[in-house]
């Protein structure tokens, strides 16, 4: 790239130039070239899903109860979803194990009894293959026989079953995990459920696991994951959940209520298979939730009636692996204020996080119930978790009754955005003590690289025998750009993307090595930290006119006083008159580093020595280089050398911006 072309002469004069020896764009952020220049984003730049109203699955006109949802979406299409729920529908036709199919996102569900089920078929659960083209749903019926539908028209109609357990047994909470990821295993089906001892007295259950690669047509032997050479004594073992990771190996957690037997208090057991689940060799604890703080199986959280557990949830981040499990615990000793924990694992479980809080409120005097949790992983790393929650505004405490709610993390759970309330109706938490209260075991979410749905059990009718299933879907930003998915800060060009703090060279390309220059800084920095725009009449800098594309980004961060310009003979040495803020020049790395550290109101530190080399402490950034790196701001600049008067990458700046906003929160 040492000489010009024809060619290249022309990329200069559309703004393009040389780094590297090559040609790439000068004026990125400009008016110049530019298809989709970015609109005023919001201070956090993580892009909420942009979730649509709430509604009934299914038809709320036979005073019926429908309960225990879960929900698969099309990979390919996010308007196609499947649910199910088991259906007490006094229309015997629809007293089954029922189906609700949608092709234009909840718009219109259509209702279907699964195969074969009647009022015995329960604990239904559906999951996707990884290409959209099979579906599939399982049930329990009668407590012993396990059977798997597929479908190849997304659930229009089912013409296979398989058995999949043995039937020697009683089964329960049976559910369908498929291997998502880009991994060895991709497509291969795992089934989980817990396989009673013969006298259903929990004493000796084991939580069982079979898998197949063909679609379902056969399967593994039922291996037992608990077995007495992981754990010494067998409890009551309930509520498998399965993530399957890229590497090919599969993580299952579940929880070993001991408190339902003794003083020891309850497990979150894990354990990981690397063969397809033929077996379970590696397995250890997450938590241990003494008695007094222990959701007893089979147990309410009063004043509610409806019964409810700490039945834990496990999914993997399909590119890197990593591990997150959510459960309900008390918060305090002596069983109060039931709330959603999160431990977290970057090694597939070989060890875990402490577990934390996931959403503690500020504003009320005592912290309302959280129950039934559901985590899930999208291809952008971001956490998803929904749940029940007896919040109902500030200081609002009665503690009865219910909203499902959504929060998400960006930063692997190290913290989270403000929750969203999915319900648009509160639901009573009571039923007359002549009903048996039931919501189920579970209400579940699925997410896609570019949409969330949500169900769960309603019971806005605060009727004791109408609990009815909604949902509500949401859609995820997606990435455009087909040059950025090796990218080391793919996260942060993703999302300050989605916020519309910075576009594409083009609907397609980010172009991450090209420079960036003072003015797309300028325009970057407004937008991803919200600072006001101004449009002053009259100039601050003799080389930014009004008529600049970017006068009002300059002007802004002017009088918020993180970005200024230059006088004297730098100016002239230009051509250009004093103040000048140099436009085109690009932004070096130790000006974007002051620029953030500026912004995002870090507390400078000046340490007696350096953390790089070639930034003394006498050097004009150095506090705030230090403060970057103290803060974990600048994951692109490891010691020992920083090269301040470098010019700054785009991705370098998506970097650097979206540390600084994220970092604020820690």
């Amino acid at each position: 790239c040492s000489l010009l072309t024809t060619q290249q002469i022309w990329m200069h004069s559309q703004g393009w130039v040389e780094a590297s020896g090559c040609i790439h764009h000068r004026g990125v952020e400009s008016n110049k070239g530019v298809a989709y220049p970015a609109t005023t984003g919001p201070a956090n730049p993580d892009s909420l899903p942009n979730f649509g109203t709430d509604g009934p699955m299914n038809p709320n006109t036979d005073y019926s109860a429908q309960s225990e949802t879960s929900i698969a979406v099309n990979p390919t299409n996010g308007a196609i979803a499947i649910s199910s729920a088991i259906d007490h529908a006094a229309d015997s036709q629809f007293a089954c194990a029922s189906l609700y199919n949608t092709t234009n996102t909840g718009n219109t569900w259509a209702r279907q009894c699964y195969p074969q089920s009647g009022a015995d078929a329960f604990d239904p659960s559906m999951a996707y293959s990884p290409d959209g083209a099979d579906v599939y749903q399982a049930s329990i019926y009668g407590d012993e026989n396990l059977l798997l539908y597929r479908s190849t028209n997304n659930g229009q109609t089912w013409n296979q079953y398989f058995g999949i357990n043995d039937p020697v047994t009683a089964q329960d909470r049976e559910y369908l995990w498929v291997d998502r990821t880009v991994g060895p295993r991709r497509g291969t089906i795992y089934v989980t459920w817990t396989a009673f001892d013969h006298g259903d007295t929990g004493s000796t259950d084991n939580i069982a696991v079979r898998s197949s690669t063909d679609q379902g047509i056969t399967w593994s032997n039922t291996t037992y994951v608990a077995t007495n050479n992981v754990f010494s004594t067998h409890r009551l073992l309930q509520f498998a959940s399965l993530a399957p990771l890229p590497s090919g190996d599969a993580v299952a957690v579940w929880l070993d209520d001991a408190s339902y037997f003794d003083t020891s208090g309850q497990k979150i057991r894990w354990a990981r298979t690397t063969d397809g689940g033929a077996s379970f060799p590696t397995a250890g604890g997450i938590a241990v939730i003494p008695n007094d703080q222990s959701v007893s199986f089979n147990s309410t959280l009063p004043p509610k009636t409806f019964r409810t557990n700490a039945a834990p949830n496990v999914a993997a981040d399909p590119l890197n692996g990593h591990l997150y499990a959510v459960w309900a615990q008390y918060r305090q000793h002596g069983n109060t204020q039931a709330g959603i924990y999160l431990a977290t694992s970057t090694n597939e479980g070989n060890t875990w996080s402490s577990p934390t809080p996931v959403l503690t409120r500020t504003d009320v005097m005592a912290q309302p119930d959280q129950f039934m949790p559901w985590v899930s992983v999208s291809p952008d790393h971001r956490v998803h978790i929904t749940w029940g929650d007896s919040y109902e505004g500030a200081n609002n405490y009665n503690n009865i009754n219910y909203n499902w709610w959504y929060i998400d993390s960006t930063d692997g759970g190290a913290t989270f955005e403000a929750p969203v309330k999915l319900s648009s109706a509160i639901s009573s938490g009571t039923w007359d003590p002549g009903y048996y209260p039931q919501i189920g075991d579970y209400s579940a979410n699925y997410v896609t690289a570019d949409t969330l749905y949500t169900t769960w059990t309603d019971n806005r009718n605060a009727q004791t025998s109408d609990t009815d299933v909604y949902f509500r879907a949401g859609t995820i930003c997606t990435n455009p750009f087909v040059d950025i998915g090796g990218d080391p800060y793919y996260a942060a060009i993703h999302n300050l993307n989605c916020a519309g703090a910075v576009s594409g060279t083009d609907p397609t390309h980010f172009s991450p090595t090209a420079l960036t220059t003072r003015a797309a800084f300028a325009k970057i920095v407004v937008l991803a930290f919200a600072i006001p725009l101004v449009t002053p009449p009259n100039p601050s800098f003799t080389d930014v006119p009004p008529t600049y594309w970017a006068y009002t980004f300059i002007e802004s961060a002017k009088a918020a006083g993180v970005m200024s310009g230059y006088t004297g003979t730098q100016c002239t040495s230009q051509g250009v008159g004093s103040p000048c803020f140099l436009p085109g020049n690009y932004v070096t790395r130790a000006e974007a580093t002051k620029t953030v550290v500026s912004v995002g109101g870090y507390t400078l530190i000046n340490p007696p020595n350096p953390t790089y080399t070639d930034v003394p402490t006498n050097y004009w950034a150095y506090q705030y280089i230090e403060t970057a790196h103290a803060k974990g701001i600048l994951d692109w600049a490891a010691p020992p050398l920083f090269y301040p008067n470098n010019s700054t990458q785009r991705d370098e700046v998506c970097q650097i911006v979206y540390g600084g906003i994220v970092k604020q929160r820690l």
